[in-house]
């Protein structure tokens, strides 16, 4: 997804991708070769391995490589920002909200449909990595949007998952679910969790993914048994983030900050029903529509602090998840506090612009020089700070909320970087 909008910007001449190659090492080592490329240009950094630290790694990159290597960092905040590094975040509360309505709407119908007494406890499971912000925003909105559908409905998730044992620990919480009919279990934690979605699928239930389309992906285009029971993903969409923030090293709009990106961006959102559209039907996809439209406009909240992705106190989803419960007004904390990323599981990529491929594992970079500007790229219009804080520690009540302007960024992130003749130039 990082690599698409580069390949697809080099089709049209706008970049040219030069050297592709493989290096067997860390994440932190990878940022650190990244910074001294030769003539690289733009670094982007996805996946939890190259923010395990809490961003330490990358801010030591950053600041090691050139002032004027631009690098963007996705689920990586920096506090305060670095003059050359975009952070983008992403409203995971919103597409796991989204996910939440369809799949206790299914699970709702398919209790009923065995017989269920009205009122009655119905279970639904949720799997997941580490604890990270995004992880916690993914499932407490999944959550929260469940309940909005189906307040006898119960939520229970279970993190710290591995791709070894995720399996069976989401058989467990599938056999202790309550209710009759066909269960729901969502994977939150990515391609971390697509051994459970098989493991559940193949026995009948429900599932549905998360970051990228788990049919795709997990069920490779439905070639694997239990591909009709996938009847979405909560999706992460970084090739939009990708080409946002390319677009702003090309228009000379690029500058030290961190902002989140959301369903108004059209940078998350939800999958194809695929194979289980008779379960995710016309009327669900339309109340789906409804949803998403009001989480847009301000008429319905998540209930989930995006930037922690802690549940907000008090919030009642059964009340229909009502406005006005807005931001906490706490600053961003890094990701990556709890500790790193279970053995085995996605480290991250890395794409570096100018020159080179990096690898590591998973990990992956790529490279472009700048050519001529693309056309239909406007930058995103959501922002927050964080840099403000008061002297107790705590964050400042002049913290900008999310979607607060990017002049308010501006005053703390440092100055733009600005191209001439093709070329990043030093900042003075």
């Amino acid at each position: 997804l990082v690599s698409e909008p580069l390949q697809r910007a080099q089709q049209r001449g706008v970049v040219r991708l030069e050297e592709w190659r493989v290096a067997a090492a860390g994440a932190a080592e990878a940022l650190v070769d990244a910074a001294t490329l030769p003539g690289a240009e733009h670094v982007f950094v996805a996946g939890h391995g190259g923010c395990s630290d809490g961003g330490d790694a990358l801010r030591r990159a950053a600041l090691a490589g050139s002032p004027a290597l631009r690098w963007t960092a996705f689920d990586c905040p920096l506090r305060p920002p670095l003059p050359n590094v975009e952070a983008v975040l992403f409203k995971d509360d919103e597409a796991g909200f989204l996910a939440g309505v369809v799949a206790c709407t299914v699970r709702m119908e398919a209790a009923e449909a065995a017989g269920a007494a009205a009122g009655e406890e119905l279970g639904v499971a949720a799997v997941a990595g580490q604890a990270t912000p995004s992880a916690k925003a993914r499932v407490n909105g999944f959550t929260h949007g469940c309940l909005m559908v189906c307040p006898s409905c119960a939520v229970r998730a279970d993190f710290g998952v591995s791709p070894l044992d995720a399996p069976q620990r989401a058989l467990l919480l599938l056999q202790r679910a309550s209710g009759p009919g066909a269960k729901v279990l969502f994977g939150a934690g990515g391609d971390l969790t697509d051994g459970a979605l098989r493991a559940a699928a193949s026995r009948g239930h429900f599932v549905v993914g998360s970051d990228g389309d788990a049919f795709v992906s997990a069920f490779r285009s439905g070639s694997v048994d239990g591909a009709e029971r996938v009847l979405t993903s909560a999706l992460k969409r970084l090739d939009v983030a990708t080409r946002l923030s390319l677009a702003d090293g090309l228009t000379d709009s690029f500058r030290g900050r961190n902002y989140v990106l959301g369903l108004a961006e059209d940078a998350v959102g939800l999958a194809s029903c695929n194979r289980a559209c008779d379960a995710f039907h016309r009327r669900l996809q339309a109340l789906v529509g409804q949803v998403s439209s009001a989480l847009v406009r301000g008429d319905t909240s998540t209930g989930v602090d995006t930037l922690t992705g802690d549940a907000r106190p008090g919030f009642d989803p059964t009340a229909g998840g009502a406005a006005g419960e807005g931001s906490s007004g706490r600053a961003c904390e890094p990701a990556g506090g709890s500790g790193g990323i279970p053995t085995g599981a996605f480290i991250g990529s890395l794409v570096a612009v100018g020159v080179g491929m990096l690898a590591l594992g998973a990990c992956s970079a790529l490279a472009w020089t700048r050519t001529r500007r693309p056309g239909g790229m406007p930058p995103p219009q959501k922002y927050f700070d964080m840099d403000e804080e008061t002297a107790e520690g705590g964050a400042s009540a002049a913290t900008p909320a999310v979607g607060a302007p990017a002049a308010d960024v501006e005053q703390t992130a440092g100055p733009a970087l600005k191209l001439k003749g093709g070329k990043a130039l030093a900042l003075d």
